[in-house]
C-alpha cells in the first residue's frame, strides 16, 4: 500500500494541516509532524488515506487516539468497509515521544488493522512527510531539531523568541490544535462541585467570569458555555457568565468566532444532546447559536503581554507551558495569576508547585487546580 522513502527536501506544494483529528487525504499532502508521530491509514479498493494525529496531554492521549481510530472504523464500516483491509503506517516519534508511536502501533494492532508498519521511530529529529494518496508513495524528511519553533513539539520558548509559525494565517498548519470537545474532564467536574457553587453562595448577583487563554479553534471555549448555561439553568440561577476566549493564531480566533465543527463521530455520538440544545445539527456538522455565542467573545492574544484589565473566576490554559522554558513558563504563570480575583482558579500545565507557590497560588490537588486565596493582594 505505501512506498516509504527518504529525502533531503521536500516542496511545500500542497502543505496541509497537521492538527488533532482525523484527516482524510485526496490530494498529494506535505505535513509537519516535527518530533511527534502520526498515522497514516490506507486502503487499497477503494483506495482511499486518512491521517489521524494526535497531540495531547499524556493523560488524554490513550483516550484521543482510541476515539479517533474509533470515528475511522465507523466511517469505513459505513463504506462497506472493514480494519483488515486496512494498512496503518506510524511515522515519527523523536525518543521523547516513543511512547505515542508505541499507543498508536497498540491502538491499530488491537483495533484489527490488516497490516501494522512503521518507520523513523527513533531520535531527535524534525520530520517532514509528503503524502501521494493516488499512489501511496510516502516521501521522508528528517531534519535535527533546531530552536526555530516553527512547530510546539519542538518549541522550548524563551519569552522574547519570535512567534510567527504560531501567528501566521498558515500557522493552523504547523500547530497542533485541539478538535476534541470536553477535554480536561476534571475542570467541568471542579466547576460542578466546588467553583460554580462557591460562586453563587458568595457572589450570586455577579458575573462568573473565565478566561480560555489558548483557545485554538474554540471547542474548548464552546465547551464551557454549554456546560456553564446548563449548569447555571438546573441551578435555577441566571446563566451569568461570560467567556473571553484568546490564542495567538488570528486564523483559529477568526474560524472559532464562525461557531460552525465537524466533530468526530464519537463527539457527535456523545453530545448530540447538547449540540442540539445550543445550536442546529447535521450528519455532520454543528453549527452554534446566539443562546451559548453571545457568551464569548474571541480575541487574537499574546500570553506574554500583560494579563487583561478584566480579573477571572476561572482560567484555562491546558498545555500551553509545555512550549516554554522555565523561566518563560514562570512569567507566563505570574501573568495568569495576576489575571484572576481573589477566590479564582486556574488549571495550566505543565509547571512546578514550587513555581505556583511563588505566583501566590494554592493547589488544589483532587482537581489538578491551583487557587488564588481571597485574602490575596
Amino acid at each position: 500500500m505505501f512506498k516509504i522513502r527518504s529525502v533531503a527536501e521536500l516542496s511545500a506544494v500542497g502543505t496541509g494541516p497537521a492538527q488533532e483529528g482525523l484527516v482524510p487525504v485526496t490530494r498529494p499532502l506535505v505535513v509537519e509532524i516535527g518530533r511527534e508521530p502520526i498515522m497514516i491509514l490506507g486502503r487499497r479498493e477503494p483506495r482511499s488515506v486518512s491521517l489521524l494525529f494526535a497531540y495531547a496531554t499524556p493523560q488524554d492521549f490513550g483516550d484521543t487516539v482510541r476515539a479517533l481510530w474509533q470515528d475511522y472504523r465507523q466511517r469505513l464500516e459505513a463504506q462497506g468497509g472493514a480494519p483488515q483491509e486496512v494498512t496503518a503506517l506510524v511515522v515519527g516519534g523523536s525518543d521523547h515521544a516513543r511512547w505515542k508511536a508505541n499507543k498508536l502501533i497498540a491502538t491499530a494492532q488491537k483495533g484489527g488493522a490488516g497490516e501494522v508498519l512503521t518507520a523513523s521511530l527513533n531520535g531527535a529529529l524534525y520530520r517532514t512527510v509528503r503524502i501521494d494518496p493516488a499512489t501511496g508513495e510516502i516521501l521522508l524528511r528528517e531534519a535535527p531539531v533546531v530552536a526555530a519553533h516553527t512547530n510546539p513539539g519542538s518549541a522550548s520558548l524563551t519569552l522574547d523568541d519570535d512567534l510567527t509559525g504560531f501567528g501566521a494565517p498558515g500557522g493552523g498548519d504547523v500547530v497542533a490544535n485541539a478538535t476534541r470537545f470536553f477535554r480536561h474532564e476534571k475542570t467541568f467536574s471542579a466547576l460542578t462541585e466546588r467553583v460554580i457553587p462557591q460562586f453563587l453562595q458568595n457572589r450570586p448577583d455577579e458575573t462568573f467570569t473565565l478566561w480560555s487563554a489558548a483557545c485554538s479553534n474554540g471547542t474548548e471555549a464552546y465547551s464551557y458555555a454549554m456546560y456553564l448555561h446548563r449548569l447555571f439553568t438546573r441551578m435555577k440561577f441566571p446563566p451569568r457568565f461570560r467567556i473571553l476566549a484568546t490564542d495567538y493564531n488570528r486564523s483559529l480566533v477568526e474560524f472559532a468566532a464562525k461557531g460552525v465543527y465537524e466533530p468526530t463521530k464519537s463527539d457527535l455520538a456523545t453530545y448530540r444532546g447538547l449540540f442540539s440544545a445550543y445550536g442546529t445539527v447535521t450528519d455532520k456538522n454543528v453549527a452554534f447559536n446566539d443562546t451559548v455565542k453571545r457568551h464569548i467573545t474571541f480575541k487574537q492574544y499574546d500570553l506574554r503581554k500583560l494579563p487583561p484589565s478584566d480579573k477571572f473566576c476561572y482560567i484555562v490554559a491546558a498545555n500551553v507551558f509545555q512550549y516554554y522554558q522555565p523561566d518563560a513558563r514562570r512569567g507566563l504563570l505570574t501573568n495568569l495569576s495576576h489575571a484572576l480575583r481573589p477566590g479564582g482558579y486556574l488549571f495550566a500545565n505543565p509547571y512546578s508547585p514550587g513555581m505556583a507557590r511563588d505566583a501566590g497560588l494554592e493547589p488544589v490537588g483532587e482537581y489538578q487546580l491551583y487557587h488564588l486565596p481571597c485574602d490575596a493582594r
